[in-house]
């Protein structure tokens, strides 16, 4: 939800980010951002059905439970995002973590359409995209900035990519700590306990990852070094300056 702009109808007024880091395994965020006053279904909200029993033999019930008496009225929940457009560019870009029109047999896609018309179902609401198509990357920083700063209802929910955070989150103060929302559990198990600890500056939280994220575990991206090169140029061990807790953003930096 961009800041200073109310909901329509029923809405819940809750901003998740996604966040694709560009240069290491750091995976992909969700942040979110929102008035803790909304009054609909937070991380308690049934999940889709597949969900809701674990395979046998794979653990306990799911720790979800179902809102109760949320009908949202038929809204349509507007998430900024990936439209899964783009073919033969990179291959993760062909999914949609949003958005599946149709089940075509493809596993993810499928698993996605589902899980849509599932919550849909459940809760008397649509999800709806406002598209970004890879690699038009600045669109994704671009679109929320000018939303968040206008006040405009184009969205109700956004995944930005690594490199948007600091104009996007950091700046501006664009977005509520997400400590300081009430209806939001995020010691949930859906939420990664390592990304709250990481993402965390001044006792704040902006930015989270989720389950609904896929890229963390589809799309790692990671930095290789060579050895030769390392060699020739007298770089060290870097084994060992990780063993050591000396390996750093500056250290990095300073090596390249």
């Amino acid at each position: 939800m961009a800041a200073g702009s109310k909901p329509r109808g029923k809405a819940p007024a809750i901003l998740l980010l996604g966040i694709l880091p560009v240069i290491t395994v750091l995976g992909f965020f969700a942040a979110s951002c929102g008035n803790a006053d909304d009054g609909g279904p937070g991380p308690t909200s049934q999940p889709p059905e597949g969900e809701r029993t674990p395979p046998e033999g794979q653990g306990a019930q799911s720790e979800f439970t179902p809102a109760e008496n949320a009908d949202y009225g038929g809204y349509t929940f507007r998430i900024l995002g990936y439209d899964g457009a783009a073919k033969g560019i990179w291959q993760i870009a062909e999914i949609s973590e949003i958005i599946a029109a149709e089940e075509s047999g493809e596993p993810i896609n499928d698993a996605i359409y589902r899980r849509n018309r599932e919550v849909e179902a459940l809760y008397n609401i649509e999800f709806g995209i406002v598209p970004v198509t890879y690699p038009n990357r600045g669109d994704f920083a671009a679109k929320f900035t000018k939303a968040v700063l206008a006040g405009e209802d184009l969205f109700d929910a956004a995944f930005l990519l690594g490199d948007s955070l600091p104009a996007s989150l950091s700046k501006n103060n664009m977005c509520h700590d997400l400590m300081s929302i009430p209806s939001l559990d995020l010691s949930a198990g859906w939420w990664d306990q390592n990304s709250i600890k990481g993402m965390s500056i001044g006792g704040k939280v902006n930015a989270v990852i989720g389950d609904v994220n896929l890229y963390s575990a589809t799309a790692p991206q990671a930095i290789f070094a060579n050895k030769k090169l390392m060699q020739d140029n007298e770089v060290g061990d870097l084994y060992e300056m990780v063993r050591e807790g000396k390996w750093t953003w500056d250290a990095m930096y300073d090596i390249m």
